[in-house]
């Protein structure tokens, strides 16, 4: 393998010249970097004298920095725009962001004649993490290493990892991931530019005073060598590579590189990079795939070893750095498998109703039981089926929470190997019980979780909630590395059946089912080699704004003061509403470039008949139509929530979707009912179970109810999963039962 290939994968991305870069750096310093303060400086590192620069918030405490370590030659200008992009791509997050060069690697001359050998190197960055990165107060630190940079951050992490260890303290929560750019680990004999470079090694004090005699040259002449040297140079790297032109600077960049040669003439270490677990985006090649198979790697040929040269390959690494920072996983899931004692048969809806409803009102709910699309496996908590307005109460919902909820949490930490005390958030969400203590609270207690945990209790967000409380998640764990989370959803139904005779309120007693789920999410390196699933996309519309969407699902009393929740009239129009909004903002985010220039055709040319009413008549009718996406090229299994029967019947026809793809939502539907935040997840479980995906395909989550909200999630499977193991789908046949379309109501008359 070859030290200037390429080992990342990256996209042959676009930035126009010189003239386009600068555009590109001005919206960065005015849009992103507002709150950013640029600084450089010489930092006091051990007894060494290092050249820095940096980026660093000006408002609000940081809580992440970002340490960029340079390959050789190590010279911290040459990554200016590196930062700069880093910078635009953590936007307002509040990030620090530096720099450092090597030890006599500067254009200040703070060297003064001495060389620095690799294992001075390794000690420097020793004493770089102990007093600026890893000091008291700091926040956690990302490295990202560069070439050589990453071999000597793994010697200086091994070495400060045994000498905290030694004293009783743990590295990986102040240094929660590595990067390793391009890492130069082994020499390769192969490389027809390591044996040159080998051999202008061994003439370092010569280039060095070379290098001396070209920087006193007028700069005219000195630009004339650049351009000669490195062809294409960009303005920054031109600027940089002048500066480098020292005796000192050239002499310890080929003295370093004399030693990188000599001492890495074996095989890599690749056992360094498993122990210390830092997996996430390193990049190498492929002795390192075989090496370390779960590792989490990028490769392309496409750009160069020297990416901080060329303003388009630093914005794509940055946007790798990012997205391998930041990005969330769900480590896994459960859902809640009623016992079957709790099974409701519509056959009891009439014994159940006797005594507490008029025959109107038992013939209503008679007669919508068997349009629902449920089925007779439904489960209904102990208290509601007992008929007893008496045994309903606080307890019987603890009882309810307990069962379907702590319960499949317990099963969840046993099938993920978690540990309560290594969760650092929980989050519940149910809409129409909030007791106090929380929720979130009685799963701590139970689990007896560590007193750092921290709890977040959501109340009243509806069926959507589940979704709410995923992105709740991930945005915690974006700002806190290393760290999991776990989701709870439910919706409690004990003190929930409506025992009035408006028939609006009365349809929530023939939908809503026991249910519960749970979710493991994380961020940590050690948990990404298994995690199923990362989350791509969150997108969240609110129409609370309007009076309409606002009253279209709410928790009333009627008439007798009988409280329930009333599904208003407009609720399907506010639905397809909320669906169209939030599907023109995740649109850009998931179709193809082939939908979103239809699109944007569309509406070109219907602007253009609305401005030329002319124009307008010679075109044909189909034109000034809008054009409607076809999100069926975007995703591959589709999680829809289980509403009723006529949401996924509609969204099946407005999405012209076929009947495998809205199979889990019907089935799902059929065998737990309406399981509210939950549905998405018992979804995801039998599309797991019952048909499996593919590594790499693409899950729509659809979550919509009261506010009005419409949230989508879209995850994307890590790994080929088949047959999954979800207790609640095991004794389901989806071969042999006709849930894909409702009972003919004639069939059933005799119930009525």
């Amino acid at each position: 393998m070859r030290y200037d290939r390429d080992w990342m994968s990256a996209v042959n991305l676009s930035l126009a010249a010189v003239s386009g870069r600068v555009l590109v750096i001005w919206l960065l310093r005015t849009r992103n970097c507002v709150n950013m303060v640029f600084w450089k400086s010489v930092l006091s590192v051990g007894s060494w004298a290092t050249e820095a620069m940096g980026l660093a918030c000006s408002s609000g405490k940081p809580v992440l920095q970002l340490l960029v370590v340079p390959g050789n030659p190590g010279f911290c200008g040459f990554y200016d725009e590196f930062m700069l992009q880093l910078v635009h791509m953590f936007g307002s997050h509040n990030v620090d962001v530096m720099a450092v060069s090597h030890a006599g690697h500067d254009s200040a001359g703070l060297s003064q004649g001495k060389v620095w050998c690799l294992d001075s190197q390794i000690q420097h960055k020793v004493a770089l993490l102990k007093e600026h990165v890893l000091a008291p107060g700091r926040p956690p630190a990302v490295i990202v290493a560069h070439s050589i940079g990453s071999y000597i951050m793994l010697q200086a992490i091994k070495q400060l990892e045994q000498e905290m260890q030694a004293a009783g303290t743990l590295l990986h929560q102040q240094l929660p991931k590595v990067v390793l750019l391009m890492p130069f680990l082994a020499t390769d004999w192969s490389s027809a530019r390591q044996r040159m470079l080998r051999c202008a090694a061994n003439f370092a004090p010569l280039l060095g005073r070379v290098a001396g005699a070209v920087g006193r040259l007028p700069c005219w002449l000195q630009d004339a060598l650049v351009r000669l040297v490195q062809p294409g140079a960009e303005q920054h790297v031109r600027g940089s590579l002048k500066a480098l032109m020292t005796a000192d600077g050239v002499h310890n960049n080929f003295h370093l590189a004399q030693h990188e040669f000599r001492d890495l003439d074996r095989p890599a270490d690749f056992a360094l990079i498993s122990r210390l677990g830092q997996r996430a985006a390193v990049r190498h090649y492929q002795q390192m795939r075989s090496a370390l198979p779960d590792i989490e790697e990028y490769w392309s040929d496409k750009l160069t070893h020297a990416f901080c040269l060329e303003a388009r390959q630093c914005k794509h690494v940055a946007e790798l750095v990012y997205a391998s920072v930041r990005r969330v996983y769900v480590l896994d899931f459960a859902v809640h498998k009623p016992p079957t004692s709790w099974r409701f048969s519509r056959s009891r809806i009439r014994d159940l109703c006797r005594g507490r409803f008029s025959d109107e009102d038992i013939a209503f709910q008679v007669r919508i039981a068997y349009r629902t699309g449920l089925s007779d496996d439904t489960a209904v908590c102990p208290a509601i089926q007992s008929g007893d307005e008496a045994n309903c109460g606080m307890e019987a919902a603890r009882f309810e929470f307990g069962a379907t909820c702590v319960t499949t949490v317990g099963k969840l930490f046993a099938k993920t190997g978690i540990k309560p005390h290594q969760v650092n958030f929980v989050i519940t969400n149910s809409s129409l019980f909030n007791p106090t203590p929380s929720l979130s609270a009685t799963v701590m207690n139970h689990f007896k979780m560590s007193s750092r945990t921290i709890n977040y209790s959501l109340g009243g967000m509806g069926c959507s909630a589940g979704v709410i409380a995923l992105d709740l998640a991930r945005e915690l764990l974006q700002q806190h590395p290393n760290s999991i989370a776990l989701v709870v959803s439910h919706e409690n139904i004990t003190n929930n059946y409506y025992s009035g005779s408006d028939k609006s309120m009365l349809i929530p007693n023939l939908l809503f089912r026991c249910n519960g789920s749970a979710v493991l999410l994380t961020n940590r390196s050690c948990d990404v080699p298994r995690a199923k699933y990362a989350i791509q996309h969150i997108v969240r519309t609110n129409l609370a704004a309007d009076d309409t969407a606002y009253n279209c699902v709410m928790q009333t009393e009627d008439a007798e003061r009988k409280l329930g929740v009333r599904l208003n009239k407009d609720l399907i129009q506010v639905g397809a509403r909320a669906l169209r909004e939030n599907m023109t903002a995740l649109g850009p985010k998931v179709l193809p470039c082939s939908e979103q220039a239809k699109f944007a055709a569309s509406l070109v040319v219907r602007r253009a008949a609305k401005l030329q009413p002319a124009l307008a008549k010679h075109l044909p009718a189909s034109w000034l139509q809008p054009y409607a996406p076809d999100f069926r090229k975007a995703f591959d299994h589709y999680c829809i929530h289980t509403g009723g029967r006529g949401i996924i019947d509609g969204l099946e026809k407005e999405m012209q979707l076929s009947r495998q793809q809205v199979e889990a939502s019907r089935a799902s539907l059929y065998r737990f009912g309406n399981t509210s935040s939950t549905s998405v997840w018992y979804e995801l479980a039998f599309i797991e179970s019952q048909r499996g995906l593919a590594a790499g395909q693409r899950v729509w989550q659809l979550a919509f109810g009261s506010g009005f909200k419409f949230n989508s999630a879209v995850l994307v499977a890590r790994r080929g999963i088949k047959d999954a193991s979800h207790a609640a789908w095991d004794d389901f046949d989806a071969s042999s039962v006709s849930y894909h379309y409702s009972p003919c109501v004639a069939v059933h008359q005799s119930h009525l």
